[in-house]
């Protein structure tokens, strides 16, 4: 199975901060297996939430971690083709928009999503949280 992970799942991956960086990482270590994709939207909202709490002024730096992240672990990019019509009908405020887009990503391209949110409904969603 094929996994595309959200903002959340892909920041415990990658900052050791993060309070689920363990379960992350144990769980990538034991499901080497298992294709992980990340949507271009996952990577900005990773890079701009990191810059914020790292105090990391220099984009390069944490652009460069990712790299490496995703060399690593043979994540691959997919494609954002989502029009807003397509999002979930169970979005009933703001914050589950991007998880909306997301989950029809996955779906789109038949993917669980991965995340930590045990708010997001559907079978194609894996809550390591």
């Amino acid at each position: 199975m094929n996994f595309l992970l959200d903002v959340n799942a892909l920041i415990a991956g990658v900052y050791e901060d993060h309070e689920h960086h363990a379960v992350m990482r144990t769980w990538m270590s034991q499901n080497k297996d298992q294709g992980l994709r990340v949507a271009p939207l996952v990577l900005t909202g990773c890079l701009r939430i990191l810059m914020t709490v790292s105090g990391e002024k220099e984009m390069q730096k944490i652009v460069t971690a990712f790299a490496a992240f995703k060399n690593y672990y043979n994540v691959e990019m997919v494609q954002d083709d989502i029009e807003l019509e397509q999002l979930g009908k169970w979005v009933s405020g703001p914050k589950q928009v991007t998880d909306a887009h997301l989950l029809a990503i996955a779906k789109r391209h038949e993917l669980s999503l991965l995340t930590f949110d045990m708010n997001i409904p559907g079978k194609a969603v894996l809550c390591l949280g």
